[in-house]
């Protein structure tokens, strides 16, 4: 593959536009009710009360509560947490901007077969965001999220 065709390849992918466990629907859930499941240790309770936090829906917004509980649920191999935390610490939302952790929240993410998580870190890559840049390492993550079903479109 040509430099200019692998090139152009991440320029496609770069209007891709991933799907965000950060736009999924808030819990109806009473939120004294996810405390205690999220307390038991069950992942999924912890990943909700981390958006309850992390969004002040239902509760008053706590982004270190919303890390905490994102980071216990993202530890037990929760996807969607790990692409969650990964887009906190690439927006610096609730803590210190850190690439470099966002980037290994979406490695995870991805490597367990999430093609968000591939294309999020992908762009890390391509941009040189908190990694050093390197096209052939972002058009491998940017591969895996294509063959995984990201929509990808041309850009006009």
């Amino acid at each position: 593959m040509t430099r200019l065709l692998a090139l152009s390849l991440i320029a496609s992918f770069l209007a891709v536009g991933a799907s965000s466990p950060a736009s999924a629907a808030p819990t109806t859930e009473p939120v004294a009710a996810l405390e205690r499941r999220a307390a038991a240790g069950e992942a999924s309770a912890q990943y909700e009360l981390g958006r309850v936090y992390d969004r002040g829906s239902g509760a008053t917004a706590d982004p270190a509560r919303a890390i905490e509980w994102l980071t216990r649920a993202a530890l037990q191999d929760h996807v969607d947490a790990q692409l969650y935390l990964g887009g906190l610490y690439a927006a610096g939302r609730g803590t210190s901007r850190d690439p470099l952790t966002a980037a290994s929240w979406y490695e995870r993410a991805a490597r367990a077969g999430s093609t968000a998580g591939a294309y999020n870190l992908g762009l890390l890559y391509y941009r040189g965001d908190g990694l050093q840049q390197s096209y052939p390492t972002a058009l491998r993550w940017f591969e895996q999220a294509a063959v995984g079903g990201e929509r990808v479109h041309t850009l006009s």
